[in-house]
């Protein structure tokens, strides 16, 4: 597995607001999640998420066993 850190921007915030690291096999399933991450509220808090998130920058922290 390989380490991925996700940069996230949106619309509304502009720029780079947020970033989550997390492991994966590629990028895109890494992106994917962390676009599932971004999109989901905070439980017991259903406004506390992003609105239009995208990935602005994927970064490959490498590889790590686990």
């Amino acid at each position: 597995m390989r380490v991925w850190r996700i940069i996230i921007g949106t619309e509304e915030g502009g720029g780079n607001i947020d970033s989550c690291v997390g492991v994966a096999e590629k990028a895109q399933e890494a992106i994917d999640k962390a676009m599932k991450w971004a999109r989901t509220p905070v439980e017991g808090e259903p406004d506390n998420y992003y609105e239009n998130p995208y990935p602005s920058k994927v970064e490959d922290l490498g590889e790590q066993e686990f």
